[in-house]
């Protein structure tokens, strides 16, 4: 729990209800978890076809190409005029 305040935090406004800055946070890991079997199931098929070697060096390559896109992303406040307007109503 005490995760998602960070990450809640830093993605989405300060200004919001604190419950619903939680609930934001908490459904990040949500579709994290969820996105694991999915692709558990697609990289598995593909490994049942390819082999293990194909599939270890695709896991990994879309392992680092996703935290590297992570690691890019501006958080809230850094966005400035790509904010929303109607994010303020």
């Amino acid at each position: 729990m005490y995760i998602s305040d960070i990450v809640s935090a830093a993605i989405f406004p300060a200004n919001a209800d604190p419950r619903v800055a939680k609930l934001q946070g908490m459904g990040l890991f949500v579709i994290g978890y969820l996105a694991r079997p999915i692709g558990g199931v697609l990289i598995g098929r593909y490994g049942d076809i390819k082999g293990r070697k194909p599939v270890l060096l695709l896991s990994i390559i879309v392992t680092a190409c996703s935290l590297l896109a992570m690691a890019f992303l501006p958080t809230y406040a850094q966005w400035g005029l790509l904010r929303l307007p109607y994010l303020y109503c």
